[in-house]
């Protein structure tokens, strides 16, 4: 897989509990000297779906 410097987005991919196959949970993306991460609804909208960092759980995900 190859890289460039100047990408200022990335696809966050997770294994689900009990899932043998991992799935996108998100977007992360660059703002300047932040990083911003937005869940994907296709994650949001699965019965599975688990919360990457608990401490700022989506609507859907409590």
């Amino acid at each position: 897989m190859t890289s460039k410097a100047d990408t200022t987005e990335a696809f966050v991919w997770n294994r689900l509990p009990g899932a043998t196959k991992p799935v996108v949970a998100g977007l992360l993306d660059q703002d300047g000297d932040r990083l911003l991460f937005t869940y994907g609804a296709s994650c949001r909208r699965r019965k599975s779906a688990i919360s990457l960092y608990s401490h700022s759980l989506p609507p859907g995900l409590r």
